[in-house]
């Protein structure tokens, strides 16, 4: 698999079949990466685990936009409404494990200055689960394939302060090197 990661992002994003997991049993994902996936931990807190901290965060792109399609459906949020459209590969080893794309809502933006803006190479999740002001809900899956390989994915709404953030993470082959847990 090449990695252009923005435009493999983009592509994940565009093609994935999200699927809720009352629709889905373990058995379409191994358990490996089922574990990765069902974790209702800070994956960053997990990726910094296995890789014994040697973890970075890329910042691809981060934006005023308007999120795509289904992710306007999942927010439940009227279509064109512009949001911050945050994109990051998340490294381990200096080896890209996860490509993520963030919907963060303008509004949560203005009410509360808590730094969403200004992140840069900083994750997300550390500031979401810092605090532990966060709550999981509705989480989704797919399976998608890229360059020939199968890449799992998860879509979560978090509630935050009051409004839903969208994080869609994308799991790259190599995250079946890293023992969970």
């Amino acid at each position: 698999m090449s990695f252009n990661t923005s435009k493999i992002l983009y592509q994940l994003s565009r093609s994935a079949r999200w699927r809720n997991a009352s629709a889905l049993s373990e058995m379409e994902f191994d358990s490996h990466t089922w574990a990765w996936l069902n974790d209702q931990q800070s994956l960053t807190q997990r990726l910094i685990d296995v890789s014994d901290g040697d973890f970075s965060v890329d910042l691809l792109n981060q934006r005023i936009g308007i999120p795509l399609w289904h992710e306007q459906d999942c927010l439940r949020q009227g279509h064109h409404l512009a949001a911050t459209v945050r994109e990051v590969c998340l490294n381990i080893y200096n080896q890209p494990i996860v490509l993520a794309r963030s919907i963060i809502p303008l509004a949560l933006i203005r009410q509360h200055q808590n730094g969403l803006t200004d992140l840069g190479r900083q994750p997300l999740g550390q500031l979401l689960f810092k605090e532990g002001r966060v709550r999981v809900s509705r989480r989704q899956f797919t399976q998608t394939d890229y360059d020939g390989e199968s890449v799992y994915g998860r879509r979560t709404p978090y509630e935050y302060l009051g409004s839903t953030i969208l994080v869609c993470e994308f799991y790259l082959p190599r995250i079946s090197e890293f023992k969970f847990g």
